[in-house]
């Protein structure tokens, strides 16, 4: 059976990652993630696994230690996880997929990436740490083996290996056949 490792520094109950939970059904579903508070009455994949517990949301000390514990052990994770090149990644957001994107030097692996938003247009960030940002998005988009956009309007002009599911997978899967 395909296995499908869906990574995101959030838990599973996820609007999105629901939605892909209930149409990848005939896959074997790996979620890694963070599981900031319990996560009950949810569709679960078939597998979970949380690198962190606890931290909330919103702006906090505790919630950046939490980042930066989340980010090294998913570091350390995808260095150490086994036949980590069999499985389909999706990396969730710039964050999970800068991550994969550097762990991609030190071990062979392919990803796909999913951008929601723009990560340095989310935060109010200075001029340079989004430029920063910007740069190694950029690298990451073309090193990449597919990028999914949310809508048309976030693709860049650079880009062409990209696929659009806007934010209900379910009407993407009812119209196209996607291959993972």
């Amino acid at each position: 059976m395909n296995k499908v490792l869906f990574i995101k520094s959030d838990h599973y109950c996820n609007v999105r990652v629901q939605k892909y939970i209930e149409v990848l059904k005939d896959f074997h579903v790996i979620f890694v993630g963070w599981e900031r508070e319990p996560c009950e009455g949810f569709l679960k994949p078939n597998e979970i696994i949380n690198l962190n517990h606890g931290g909330g949301f919103g702006f906090s000390t505790k919630l950046i230690f939490g980042y930066v514990k989340f980010l090294l052990r998913l570091f350390f994770f995808i260095l150490t996880k086994e036949k980590i090149s069999s499985h389909k990644i999706i990396a969730i957001n710039f964050d999970v997929a800068c991550v994969l994107y550097f762990a991609s030097f030190f071990r062979r692996f392919h990803f796909i990436y999913e951008i929601h938003d723009t990560f340095s247009l989310s935060y109010n960030l200075p001029i340079i740490a989004s430029k920063l940002i910007d740069f190694v998005d950029i690298k990451i988009r073309n090193n990449c083996c597919k990028v999914i956009h949310v809508d048309i309007n976030r693709v860049s002009e650079k880009e062409n290996n990209y696929i659009i599911i806007e934010n209900s997978p379910l009407d993407y899967i009812q119209k196209k056949q996607i291959n993972i």
